[in-house]
């Protein structure tokens, strides 16, 4: 997505999708010196932490203890260096569900 956003006559072949000379008739609006949304991500996998550790711009936890999320935060920024990240460093922010209802039963 970053190329589409970014680039003119993309060629891309994946496992998933292949895209072959293609540009984006309407691209994001460069805002802040921002050429693209920002990609969240979240997952716990080593699939997941690997595609984060790579190509995302910030990495979503849920509400875990925060010794937990402190060891996958060290774990992702090495993973980040192992696997040579190409983007600024990642970001890392909390994703939390609100249920409000007047009582805890229909909530």
């Amino acid at each position: 997505m970053r190329k589409l956003w970014t680039e003119e006559d993309v060629t891309y072949r994946g496992e998933h999708f292949t895209v072959t000379g293609s540009t984006l008739a309407q691209r994001p609006v460069v805002r802040s010196g921002r050429s693209h949304p920002r990609l969240y991500f979240g997952g716990a996998s080593p699939a997941a932490e690997q595609v984060a550790a790579t190509d995302a711009d910030v990495q979503l936890f849920w509400g875990e203890p925060l010794d937990g999320i402190a060891e996958r935060i060290e774990r992702l920024k090495g993973l980040s260096e192992k696997l040579g990240r190409e983007h600024p460093p990642l970001e890392f922010g909390l994703r939390v569900t609100t249920f409000v209802r007047d009582t805890t039963d229909p909530a």
